[in-house]
């Protein structure tokens, strides 16, 4: 007969629920390495340490949703705002489809401005930030070459699309997000100007609105 987890002691099923979590945080580092090319720059054991954390963090959360919100309405509200902050945190500035022009529009509205002007252009915090996180990065930083195939020690022509690591030639210093957010975080000691941003083209308000609300609101701050 197996055994019903209802009737186990509550010790006893979160025990299994930390384990269940500390093994899909296994599993994802792993198809982080494996599908994602990550390299030697971070200790694997980090990975795996940090993976598994983030899920007991999800577990913690999860218990207290159960603990402490009462009524479905509640749960539900606080299950959403989770899942919000985990997508904002979760993805890189302007990574999502699109999001660069729907951020720039957001802030655009943000400032008073509900129509579109093709040479109004954005401070230079903005174009710092698009130019340290150009969309799509993964494809924005592609680059292409002639490797050696590991086999059979022929030249094979590779591209880098699709990793989350890049390297331009083969001296070529490795690359990755993190880099994209030490050039962002560096930009107020640096003496190059950024290419300026104007506005895309777009006249939608509506959807906008709540975002544009909360940039205003930031800048308050």
């Amino acid at each position: 007969m197996p055994i019903k987890l209802q009737k186990l002691p509550a010790a006893v099923r979160w025990g299994l629920a930390v384990l269940c979590a500390a093994v899909c945080g296994v599993l994802w580092a792993y198809y982080w390495r494996v599908f994602f090319g990550l390299d030697n720059r971070v200790s694997p054991l980090v990975v795996v340490l940090g993976c598994a954390a983030f899920l007991e963090v999800c577990l913690l959360a999860g218990y207290c949703v159960r603990r402490f919100a009462k009524g479905f309405a509640a749960k539900g509200a606080v299950c959403i705002f989770l899942c919000g902050l985990l997508f904002a945190f979760a993805n890189p500035p302007l990574q999502t489809p699109d999001e660069a022009d729907h951020y720039l529009r957001t802030y655009a509205i943000s400032t008073g401005h509900f129509d579109f002007d093709a040479s109004r252009t954005y401070p230079d915090d903005v174009a710092y930030l698009l130019e340290a996180f150009p969309g799509a990065w993964v494809n924005a930083h592609t680059s292409a070459g002639v490797g050696t195939d590991p086999d059979t020690g022929a030249e094979k022509a590779y591209n880098t699309a699709g990793y989350a690591l890049k390297q331009y030639g083969k001296e070529g210093a490795v690359q990755s997000m993190a880099d994209s957010f030490a050039l962002y975080l560096a930009h107020d000691v640096r003496d190059s100007v950024p290419d300026p941003v104007s506005e895309p083209v777009s006249f939608l308000v509506i959807p906008f609105l709540p975002g544009a609300v909360g940039m205003a609101l930031a800048r308050l701050l």
